[in-house]
């Protein structure tokens, strides 16, 4: 500061949440353009391999490999994780929209939906763990 007193920590935070939140939108746009490149690097391919995850796998890689540094990435991806409550809402709607198939199918869709769930949740599990053990072999 121009008077010499010391920084606050109300005045330092002011100046660091705006490079905060330009650089999370910054990364966030990055993953999602990963993840859209993959989208028609698949369809141009002709493959039917889901984007989210091929692109999950590809910065994974990266990560792993140290070709993209984890700061690179992390606030981006806690902005995308923090606002994921916001990709429900278009299947809330079509669900609420077909009550009747829901009605008439229920118990297989039942199933798909907790064998996925536990399916999703034993993976990403795994992956973090995996990703933990390796950065902290990195580190230490």
């Amino acid at each position: 500061m121009k008077s010499g007193l010391p920084m606050t920590a109300q005045t330092q935070m002011q100046t660091t949440v705006p490079v905060l939140a330009i650089r999370s939108v910054l990364q966030a746009g990055g993953l999602i353009a990963v993840f859209v490149a993959l989208t028609f690097a698949g369809k141009w391919l002709g493959t039917s391999i889901n984007p989210a995850l091929a692109g999950f796998v590809a910065v994974l890689a990266g990560l792993f490999a140290k070709l993209v540094p984890v700061s690179s990435v992390e606030s981006g991806a806690r902005l995308l994780i923090s606002q994921s409550a916001l990709f429900l809402i278009p299947p809330a709607v079509a669900v609420a929209r077909q009550r009747d198939l829901l009605a008439a199918n229920w118990l297989p869709i039942a199933a798909i939906v907790v064998g996925g769930t536990v399916i999703c949740v034993v993976a990403t599990s795994f992956s973090v763990e995996l990703a933990t053990r390796a950065l902290q072999r990195g580190r230490g």
